[in-house]
């Protein structure tokens, strides 16, 4: 059955075989899964010169990417021509048993943010009420540029979709103000340059651990009264300026 589109592991991103090709060559096995996918025969590829036409490239560099791909095992030669290995295997719809499996998977994980929420928010809510107005609190869903903008002016772009949402769950639980000074907290231990994938655990840790005002907290690191996100839009006018009178 021929196909509009194939499905490609994450996996791939640590996989030796793939890893460890060159960067030509791993463009080139890719192309070869979405020309098996085209074909729509288990794995098996289009001929050789049917497949330089359609790549732009000659017969005979076609080849040496084959053969070269083949020692990895990515593909194999048969009577019948070029197929990509396990293509069928990986490509095939998910049983009922592999579907039951994500989903209560995802279900899981969802379950799992819920809980760290209500946490965070129990922990918390003897000082919910010092918090004032939904404004001082951050309300999710009117503010998501500021909530995003506070991160970043801290520890740069997210890494992941995941991190976002874990990001936007704290921000929620703890308000402007405290994810202010968590974050500030954690940019002055400098979690970011030394542990930068438990960032987001370092921070829903210290979260659920919060001593309130009569106790030990974290010390902004900007000056009070400015918000990191108005320091970081600052920052990027500066360079914006500083950039135009360079022209």
């Amino acid at each position: 059955m021929k196909r509009v589109w194939i499905k490609t592991y994450i996996e791939i991103l640590d996989d030796p075989k793939m890893g460890r090709l060159p960067d030509w060559l791993w463009r080139r096995a890719i192309e070869l899964f979405l020309l098996a996918g085209e074909n729509g025969n288990d794995g098996l590829l289009q001929p050789v010169m049917d497949m330089a036409w359609r790549l732009r490239t000659s017969e005979e560099k076609l080849t040496e990417s084959l053969q070269a791909l083949s020692q990895v095992g990515v593909v194999h030669e048969t009577p019948e021509g070029w197929v990509v290995t396990h293509f069928k295997e990986r490509q095939s719809a998910l049983s009922n048993t592999e579907r039951v499996h994500e989903f209560r998977k995802r279900k899981r994980n969802d379950n799992e943010t819920e809980r760290f929420k209500d946490d965070v928010t129990s922990s918390l809510s003897y000082s919910q009420s010092d918090s004032g107005s939904s404004e001082e609190r951050g309300d999710v869903g009117e503010k998501t540029k500021l909530e995003l903008d506070l991160f970043v002016g801290y520890f740069g772009m997210f890494n992941s979709e995941s991190e976002i949402k874990r990001w936007l769950v704290l921000f929620e639980a703890c308000g402007k103000e405290r994810s202010d000074k968590l974050a500030a907290w954690a940019f002055k231990k400098e979690i970011h340059l030394t542990n930068r994938g438990g960032l987001l655990d370092s921070l829903e840790t210290a979260a659920k651990n919060w001593k309130g005002s009569n106790g030990k907290t974290p010390e902004p690191a900007v000056p009070k009264g400015v918000s990191v996100s108005q320091k970081w839009l600052e920052k990027k006018q500066k360079e914006l300026k500083n950039n135009g009178n360079t022209h």
